[in-house]
């Protein structure tokens, strides 16, 4: 791309990098698709993140040495991928341009940012949990008043070493004012978007749920109730199981603040 312009992005690119401060940015592919959906063999670890990053910005020549990523190893990303293509305006595939990579990137980053405050992860028990939350905009409630929709992605990983099955999952929803809007109890009988998905060592799975608020954010914690398989037989009802925790995760209107209401 023509330098100058090369230059500029790079600035503003290595600027908004400066943000991370002394946090770091796991990379994350927001959340979309109907609620309800979900995926039994989903990517985890370094895959999912590699996918995500070439979900935002295809084509990158220079990929991260290890994640998630720091300030200092996201600037040095940045540096390497805009020094290949500096001097020129290649065309990369399909009539996309290192200049739409560039300004792909910028849009990225940001997005990327605001999915990191809207994100949780936490193990125990050996099963890892990765909550991520998006805004999708405002839509009318019931009451007259303007409600806020929001998509939240659920990622179960087994890093156990047996397989387990999910069974169902509770949901505390509190608003801005620290108010109880939201209340969903765990039942192992209950659950999640109608499936008991079973798990195999090393494998997620994950689904798309969502919850409309009646103001621009709130904070959402939960519980899963797992067990542990004893061969290939599912769960039955009155058979132990245990609770992983959903660590607390922000519903935020990009910019915003605010408080909420619902769940699923």
């Amino acid at each position: 791309m023509p330098r100058p312009l090369a230059l500029h992005l790079a600035a503003s690119l290595l600027r908004a990098a400066r943000r991370l401060g002394d946090g770091t940015l796991s990379l994350r592919v927001a959340p979309s698709g109907p609620w309800g959906s979900f995926n039994e063999d989903a990517p985890s670890g370094t895959q999912y993140q590699l996918a995500a990053l070439e979900h935002a910005v295809p084509g990158l020549e220079v990929l991260p040495d290890a994640l998630p990523l720091d300030r200092a190893s996201l600037s040095a990303l940045i540096k390497a991928n805009f020094r290949l293509h500096r001097d020129g305006v290649a065309e990369l595939s399909e009539g996309y341009t290192t200049l739409d990579q560039g300004f792909a990137a910028l849009r990225a980053l940001s997005e990327q940012m605001y999915l990191e405050r809207c994100s949780s992860s936490s193990t125990e028990e050996g099963v890892q949990v990765d909550v991520t939350s998006r805004w999708m905009g405002s839509e009318p409630l019931l009451s007259g008043d303007t409600g806020h929709a929001f998509t939240y992605r659920v990622r179960v990983t087994n890093r156990r070493g047996a397989s387990i099955q999910v069974l169902g999952r509770g949901w505390d929803i509190v608003d801005a004012t620290g108010a109880l809007a939201g209340f969903i109890p765990l039942d192992p009988g209950n659950a999640v978007v109608g499936q008991q998905p079973v798990v195999p060592p090393g494998s997620t799975f994950e689904y798309t749920s969502g919850s409309v608020l009646s103001t621009p954010s709130g904070v959402m914690r939960g519980r899963l109730a797992v067990t542990e398989l004893k061969g290939l037989r599912p769960w039955r009802r009155g058979e132990e199981f245990f609770q992983v925790p959903i660590k607390p995760f922000a519903l935020l209107r990009p910019q915003s603040g605010g408080g909420a209401a619902g769940g699923g």
